[in-house]
């Protein structure tokens, strides 16, 4: 009987860990036009669940205003390129950097999201063509 209730235990501890296993789906891809908001929002919310901002809504209008001016390397300079044409954008790429930094550990260097988030863009400037954020 102790044999049947370990192994009872062991099979409720598997399925509780592939539940909550961290390959859960995503959510939907992230419209461009909703990058900046959404980009603010996860850093935000990992800042408040670190104890290093006290409250979202205080955080969020500060990141957007850091994120949305178009100015070199920006998230903002990087949607306009996509909407142009000369940069590609793919949502769901975007929407796991969020999750990831939205998920992101305390104990670690905070994530700079142009680096964490990068993959989402890609390049359509050909060699030698004229480009600035969309390279």
């Amino acid at each position: 009987m102790a044999r049947t209730g370990w192994a009872m235990v062991l099979v409720w501890c598997a399925v509780a860990a592939a539940c909550s296993s961290s390959s859960a789906p995503a959510g939907p891809p992230v419209p461009i036009d909703d990058l900046v908001a959404e980009t603010a929002a996860a850093e935000c919310e990992l800042l408040v669940r670190c104890h290093i901002v006290s409250d979202v809504d205080v955080c969020q209008p500060y990141f957007v205003s850091l994120f949305a001016p178009p100015t070199f390397n920006s998230f903002g300079a990087l949607a306009a390129a996509a909407r142009a044409g000369k940069a590609g954008y793919d949502g769901a790429a975007a929407r796991a950097c969020l999750d990831e930094i939205r998920h992101w550990a305390c104990t670690r260097a905070l994530p700079n999201p142009f680096e964490v988030c990068g993959k989402a863009f890609t390049g359509t400037a050909a060699v030698g063509d004229r480009c600035i954020a969309e390279c």
